[in-house]
């Protein structure tokens, strides 16, 4: 596998962790009114599940599964008045972007391979 592709989702795998607590920690400390609505908490909690799971696949394909939750990572987007929302949503923006890229070369990478084994 590309160390370079493999080094990207190691990235990828680490900015999901701290995405998942910041919003953890805003969750806590954030208004329980709005903060602890039973979505927004199913959808952090799924988050966090799925991180859990994914520390222990391969980065690249872990990759590929980070996609699945995004409903559920904007989910847990502080709130709009909340100063750190912007940098929060550009921040999930890079890593959907990020673990597209990684999945368009994994299979780039694949199709090279198996056409020079031919």
């Amino acid at each position: 596998m590309n160390c370079h592709l493999q080094n990207q989702a190691v990235n990828a795998i680490r900015l999901f962790k701290n995405y998942i607590e910041h919003a953890r920690q805003i969750h806590l400390k954030g208004n329980p009114h709005y903060y602890r609505r039973a979505y927004r908490l199913e959808a952090l909690d799924k988050c966090e599940r799925y991180y859990q799971y994914l520390k222990f696949l391969n980065p690249v394909a872990a990759c590929g599964m980070i996609p699945r939750l995004k409903k559920e990572m904007y989910d847990i987007l502080p709130m709009y008045a909340n100063s750190s929302y912007s940098a929060t949503l550009k921040r999930l923006e890079d890593l959907l972007t990020l673990c597209e890229t990684i999945n368009i070369n994994k299979h780039e990478v694949r199709k090279t391979s198996y056409e020079h084994s031919n």
